[in-house]
């Protein structure tokens, strides 16, 4: 395997490649005034809808329990997808207990800040490091935790989007912007007016977006109370050990400190990509 001038074959050192390279994406956390920051976003945006904590209900939480693909493998907590799902009667109770506390304190377990990381092949040669893919896999409770959360803030962002929004919004993607795009053209060329196009491209966009400045622009869009408060799923502290699994099935485990945004894109997409303007 190569990255850059670096080379190795033997599986240990692989494993440190795919690390180095996965944790040289993660951004330091800039210096910036988290207050001047707010007011300046507060300024920017006027919304008077807020929200502060997702309701939480044992049957929700069991139904997505046994739901969970039982296929799947188990996160850096060795906890399978198939345990959560035959013990979900038995585990929901102290599980629910646990998702309560976390939101009403605004404390997110570390351990359920890790994850491993695979290194899945992109295009082009497989052993060059950047043509492969890292894959985070978490805990099972964590994402359990985010299929609770997601919906909550998708939805309140959704007041907000724009109707040329279609990254991260449901029923929409690339297809659909590029319909739209095709019919603003055609109609264009049909009056016989000039069209100029510019593409741009943000490499690992997500990956580098600064949890202040993140905070911050939830905070002015309305989201506040101990859902804000759970900011610590975005502390500087959080760790993914990346766990590259090889052919061979070598694998090491090194500590990668987080300091922006890789971890739970998934979740805040909506709510960065529209606060980004």
């Amino acid at each position: 395997m190569t990255d850059g001038n670096k080379k190795s074959s033997s599986p240990g050192e692989i494993c440190d490649l795919f690390a180095s390279y996965v944790g040289a994406v993660y951004n330091a956390q800039h210096d910036i005034n988290s207050e001047l920051n707010v007011n300046k976003w507060n300024l920017i945006c006027n919304y008077s809808l807020e929200l502060t904590a997702p309701y939480l209900n044992m049957d929700q939480i069991l139904n997505i329990m046994k739901s969970v693909d039982d296929n799947k493998g188990s996160g850096p907590d060795g906890v399978p997808s198939l345990f959560m799902k035959a013990c979900a009667d038995e585990l929901v109770t102290p599980i629910y207990l646990i998702f309560k506390k976390s939101l009403q304190s605004g404390l997110f377990p570390d351990v359920w800040k890790s994850a491993k990381v695979v290194p899945i092949h992109k295009a082009d040669n497989v052993e060059v490091v950047g043509n492969n893919r890292p894959i985070s896999i978490p805990s099972t409770l964590c994402k359990i935790f985010e299929s609770l959360v997601y919906p909550v803030l998708q939805k309140h962002m959704n007041h907000y989007l724009t109707e040329w929004q279609h990254g991260f919004v449901r029923f929409r993607s690339t297809c659909t912007n590029l319909t739209l795009f095709t019919e603003t053209l055609v109609e264009a060329v049909d009056d016989g007016r000039d069209v100029d196009v510019i593409y741009t491209d943000l490499s690992k966009a997500f990956d580098k977006v600064p949890h202040n400045i993140l905070i911050s622009k939830m905070r002015a869009y309305g989201i506040t109370g101990s859902l804000l408060g759970w900011k610590s799923v975005l502390g500087a502290n959080s760790l993914i050990p990346s766990l590259c699994k090889l052919v061979n099935g070598h694998s090491n485990l090194v500590d990668i400190h987080a300091d922006s945004f890789a971890k739970i894109k998934k979740v805040l997409a909506s709510a960065w990509s529209e606060t980004n303007k």
